[in-house]
């Protein structure tokens, strides 16, 4: 799933009020037609400077927690506007912190010592013996 990543640009109205965002090349369309000006650079917002209607479109916004990560969805009419995932801070939990690391000795006593079985396998073992054993 290679997609691009859409790009929009703010708009504000004359007096302030948030319009629909709009894309890169109406707003550069409007900003050399002198209809707009440019309000803030980061992020990059644009002012209206003639009257506008002020029709805005519902945007609905879907949080999604998952397990390791929470996903933010903005859509309007169909469109997808904004996707956004962040991870979660991971907190230790109370049983957790109090809980006491194994004691230094504690991987030495469960193991025992013995010598190492390298003679069970066929490729150890010398030539004349197997064919001993066919016989």
């Amino acid at each position: 799933m290679d997609e691009k990543k859409k790009v929009y640009v703010f708009v504000l109205n004359m007096r302030g009020d948030p319009l629909m965002p709009t894309s890169p090349a109406k707003a550069r369309r409007l900003l050399e037609a002198g209809k707009a000006k440019v309000k803030n650079i980061r992020p990059f917002t644009i002012q209206m400077t003639i009257p506008t209607g002020e029709a805005r479109q519902n945007v609905n916004l879907e949080i999604k927690e998952g397990g390791k990560q929470i996903s933010f969805l903005a859509t309007a009419k169909e469109a997808q506007l904004e996707v956004s995932e962040k991870e979660s801070a991971k907190e230790p939990t109370p049983e957790k912190s109090n809980k006491k690391p194994h004691p230094p000795y504690y991987k030495k006593r469960h193991k025992r010592y013995r010598k190492p079985r390298l003679n069970n396998r066929k490729s150890a073992k010398p030539k004349e013996a197997l064919q001993n054993t066919n016989s």
